[in-house]
């Protein structure tokens, strides 16, 4: 073997190392995470954006496992947050439906239906996923942790209702429209203006 490809695969090594590395220390940490006795500790600068702690901490930390990181634990008799998800989908679009009418007593069902759309909109579940740092939470499997999946945006709108939906099975519907009221505030102000329309436009663009 001629030094140069010695050289070539030794780096090779060296990269293939560094990268089992990373993931090693990836999926240790997520373990970590997930048997900690305490791991509403974790959730704090979260629940503070809340307003509201988890009782049953078994839940959030559903809301935030993506079916990449249970794929990845075959055996381990964890579940996704995929029903999480179509439970939040359902329970966001009462709770808007319900904001949308108080606040607009004048409007149509044509007008309410599309101010929902807007606001419940993929657009709309990413914008305040950044703002409450949802993708700081979510468990991964490293395929899609290392393609950025945290920033995507589809994944960002799934683990929003998944939160939406844990809440909504920890406290109850009127806990979360009120938490639901919150957090979309600056979209359900927006409802009626062309501010809201823009604002969706430049996401899609971005």
């Amino acid at each position: 073997m001629s030094k140069e490809n010695f050289i070539i695969r030794h780096s090779l090594f060296d990269i293939r190392f560094e990268n089992f590395k990373y993931f090693w220390i990836v999926f240790t940490v997520q373990e970590n995470f997930m048997k900690t006795p305490y791991p509403n500790k974790a959730f704090e600068p979260l629940y503070e954006e809340l307003g509201y702690t988890f009782r049953d901490p078994a839940l959030i930390l559903q809301a935030f496992r993506h079916s990449s990181y249970v794929n990845e634990q075959m055996g381990a008799g964890l579940e996704d947050n995929e029903r999480l998800e179509f439970l939040g989908d359902a329970v966001l679009d009462l709770a808007v439906s319900h904001l949308l009418m108080e606040k607009n007593s004048g409007a149509d069902e044509g007008e309410l239906s599309r101010f929902r759309s807007m606001v419940v909109d993929e657009t709309g579940l990413h914008d305040v996923a950044g703002r409450l740092d949802l993708g700081s939470y979510l468990l991964l499997g490293r395929g899609e942790d290392q393609s950025l999946g945290r920033q995507k945006p589809s994944i960002l709108a799934d683990v929003t209702e998944a939160l939406i939906g844990a809440i909504y099975l920890d406290g109850g519907f009127d806990v979360t429209k009120k938490i639901i009221e919150k957090l979309f505030a600056p979209l359900l102000e927006k409802v009626r203006t062309d501010d809201l329309v823009q604002d969706f436009k430049s996401l899609l663009q971005e």
